[in-house]
């Protein structure tokens, strides 16, 4: 605690500065991944081909996590859970037997089954949109805090939306960060196609779930309009033809990482905050990628298209706490006291970088009655290098970069070409008046100068007519 305050004192006095030593250099960055064409299709484009070869046996490939499938109406919502392609699945039906029909089939495919894209997921809870916001999981309007399912679900796949801002969606979106908060949850949910769309209520609005867009841009932009209006929507993109098929993809790779941090025994690793700081810190950007500045994301793509490999590696390189960083991938699961607002990580990096992609989520947290209280804190990350190539102090810390937004709950710095020398990582909290500590994640990776290209996706398609309550489109499954 003390240190962390030392040194965000010594960036006000180049003396101090001066006298601070660098930390251990970094290894030298080695060539970064393999590129994948658009022609390798939707395992290409997530390198998830990539993360095959170099992953072999140790793969994950979703064993053991509980799935939430969410889809439309009370007749709407049933896959078909006799086809071959769910051999060895079990759904659970929360609304009664229902006709299967082609987009909940569609959707479920994308994920479950041996060639879903988490083929080793087995339990699948199903349900309604409609049931899921109100007695089967959030109820809303109720007294009691949302539904605790047996076997209780780690991610969750919602490919419909909702417009209309009303009292009753606020309290819909402010239940949801309560349950991923509380329990752990990854939540992926749609945003709807075709930029001329604004960013839906529902369920894209959410803080803390994480909504998905289309590797090709085709999706809703603008910023949110709703429970805190400008925050930047979505945040990561998957391939798929619609929303609706790129949604429950990345829910997959969500059940991978969530299987992967289940096998170490690594403090942190399994908190919704870490591994949405995790796929932020692992995705790759289209080449019409540009943050806005001083923000984390950029207004089309967010984050980027999901990197299951690079994902991994940041998951598997384990914690790396406030002090010396010595890791080029990483990440940290923290508290940031009002008292003390700073963590600071160093680091001499002995040879230039390619990308640098550093990645902050924190929660907003709900609570009072009826669970309609809602706070969220305001953290900045901050890039400052104190020392040239060889190591020899500068006279005063020179800003590199920063993120400081003041309605995302996410940072992100995103370098290319990050020169040899010492460097100051900074989490700053700013004041506010909530005055308990504050969870949060942090997650990085300094590639090789040797990056390649990544797939930017294929050309758009025609979007779906926006309803009041709808499903975002269909698409052929993987």
């Amino acid at each position: 605690m003390g240190l962390a305050l030392a040194l965000a004192g010594s960036l006000l006095t180049p003396g101090v500065a001066q006298a601070s030593r660098p930390a251990p250099p970094l290894d030298p960055p080695g060539p970064g991944p393999a590129s994948e064409r658009s022609r390798a299709g939707w395992k290409g484009q997530l390198a998830l081909t990539r993360a095959e070869r170099a992953w072999g046996a140790a793969l994950p490939t979703g064993a053991g996590v509980v799935a939430l499938h969410v889809e439309g109406g009370p007749q709407t919502y049933a896959p078909d859970v006799n086809a071959a392609t769910f051999t060895g699945v079990r759904f659970i039906l929360h609304d009664g037997p229902a006709d299967p029909t082609g987009h909940a089939t569609m959707t479920a495919t994308r994920v479950y089954g041996p060639r879903g894209a988490a083929p080793g997921i087995r339990t699948v809870h199903a349900m309604s949109a409609a049931r899921w916001m109100t007695h089967g999981y959030l109820r809303t309007g109720d007294l009691e805090p949302p539904e605790d399912l047996a076997p209780p679900p780690r991610v969750m796949s919602h490919s419909w939306i909702a417009t209309g801002q009303t009292p009753q969606n606020a309290a819909v979106l402010r239940r949801l960060d309560f349950a991923i908060d509380s329990q752990d949850v990854l939540c992926f949910v749609g945003v709807n196609n075709d930029r001329g769309t604004a960013v839906p209520e529902l369920l894209a609005s959410a803080h803390n779930a994480i909504a998905v867009g289309r590797a090709d841009g085709s999706h809703s932009t603008g910023g949110t309009r709703f429970e805190a209006p400008g925050r930047i929507k979505p945040d990561l993109c998957a391939p798929g033809a619609t929303t609706s098929a790129a949604t429950p993809t990345a829910a997959a790779m969500g059940a991978r990482l969530i299987e992967f941090a289940g096998r170490n025994e690594h403090p942190g690793d399994e908190k919704a905050e870490t591994l949405k700081a995790v796929l932020y810190a692992g995705a790759h950007q289209p080449k019409a990628w540009a943050p806005v500045d001083g923000r984390a994301l950029d207004p089309v793509y967010g984050a980027g298209v999901i990197d299951l490999d690079r994902s991994l590696r940041i998951l598997d390189a384990g914690p790396a706490g406030p002090g010396e960083l010595t890791a080029r991938y990483g990440w940290w699961f923290g508290q940031a006291d009002p008292s003390s607002r700073v963590a600071t990580w160093r680091f001499f990096n002995p040879e230039p970088t390619g990308e640098a992609r550093i990645s902050l989520i924190w929660h907003r947290r709900i609570g009072g009655p009826r669970l309609t209280g809602e706070a969220v804190a305001d953290f900045d990350l901050r890039l400052m290098q104190t020392h040239n190539a060889e190591g020899q102090p500068l006279e005063a810390p020179v800003p590199v970069a920063a993120s400081e937004s003041k309605v995302d709950n996410a940072e992100q710095l995103s370098v290319d070409g990050l020169p040899a020398g010492g460097y100051r990582l900074l989490v700053v909290r700013n004041p506010d008046r909530h005055p308990s500590p504050w969870d949060y994640a942090l997650a990085w990776r300094l590639e090789g100068d040797s990056e390649a290209s990544t797939p930017e996706g294929s050309a758009p398609r025609t979007p779906s007519t926006p309803e009041s309550v709808e499903a975002v489109g269909q698409a052929a499954s993987p």
